[in-house]
């Protein structure tokens, strides 16, 4: 006798491809798959073909409910209801009927959060969010989800009130690139990197953060001259760059409580930067609070009326 199929499936969109499990009538995760690709285009036949690279496999007895996080909503919801205006509470908002041309595909996304000044939006948080409402219902604090592209939520009262993004982890991949420092993944420093190092650098990238763009200026020239090695001028590029994003963000997260999303090298910087300031952080793992929020939400399609349920 086969394993029986999934009664529904969580999808998670990452900067890094598609996460996808397929989940029991117990609720229970029975079986799990991933790909790399990055979907970066808002095209439904794009986003199909995506999802029935990962998915193909789980759809062999008709289509099941797919609840996904991070999707590119397309032009026909990216004004409407793909869209969820700040201040709102994300535990509270019902996935949406995606319009799919596969039948197989019985797919709802979940609304990306938009803030209208500073302009800014999620993109592919939605689920993790979800997640911290439902399993820290009394959280208020900002929660931090680092990577090329790192983004502070801001939770008050029990609502989501503001977002804010940071290209740092773009400038570090940039400045590296033309040092030739040869960075090896997101993360950009070796697992036994030197804290105090780290530490020092961050605490100069927070007390002046106007001297930043002099900071990269010395560091160059020192590993221009040989008097740095590149493992030591990563650590310190890293260090400075986040010091300067917690300047930016000084004001929230003082404090505050503090959730560092991710379980890497690169949630491991962010927690040191942070606890240097004497900030007391929680690490949560992404795939943890993304599937709590991915289960919350499919638990609510049974409040969806039918009419809606069944459009495609």
């Amino acid at each position: 006798m086969g394993m029986a199929g999934p009664e529904w499936v969580a999808v998670d969109r990452t900067a890094d491809g598609i996460n996808a499990w397929a989940v029991g009538s117990s609720g229970s995760i029975i079986m799990r798959a991933r790909s790399a690709q990055r979907l970066t285009l808002a095209a439904t036949d794009d986003l199909e073909a995506a999802l029935l690279e990962v998915l193909d496999p789980w759809l062999t007895n008709g289509p099941v409910p797919i609840v996904a996080s991070g999707l590119p909503v397309g032009p026909l919801l990216a004004k409407g209801p793909g869209m969820i205006d700040l201040p709102c509470a994300p535990s509270e908002i019902s996935p949406i009927a995606f319009p799919t041309t596969d039948p197989r595909l019985n797919l709802y996304v979940l609304p990306k959060f938009h803030q209208a000044a500073p302009i800014a939006a999620t993109d592919g948080e939605e689920g993790l969010l979800r997640g911290v409402f439902v399993d820290l219902p009394e959280f208020d604090g900002m929660v931090c989800t680092p990577g090329l592209e790192s983004r502070w939520a801001e939770v008050q009262d029990r609502r989501l009130v503001s977002l804010r993004g940071f290209v740092t982890g773009a400038i570090r991949n940039h400045f590296a690139t033309e040092a030739a420092l040869d960075a090896d993944g997101e993360a950009f420093v070796d697992p036994g990197f030197d804290r105090d190092v780290f530490r020092r650098s961050v605490k100069k990238g927070l007390t002046f953060p106007e001297a930043l763009t002099l900071h990269i200026a010395d560091l160059l020239s020192e590993l221009r001259h040989g008097t740095v090695e590149a493992v030591t001028a990563r650590v310190r590029l890293a260090g400075k760059l986040i010091g300067v994003e917690l300047a930016a963000m000084r004001d929230t997260w003082i404090g505050r409580q503090i959730i560092v999303i991710g379980s890497g090298l690169i949630a491991s910087l962010y927690t040191t930067a942070l606890e240097t300031q004497g900030v007391p952080v929680m690490c949560r793992a992404r795939e943890e609070l993304s599937l709590v929020g991915l289960k919350h939400a499919y638990a609510s399609l049974s409040e969806i009326p039918d009419r809606e349920r069944r459009r495609t």
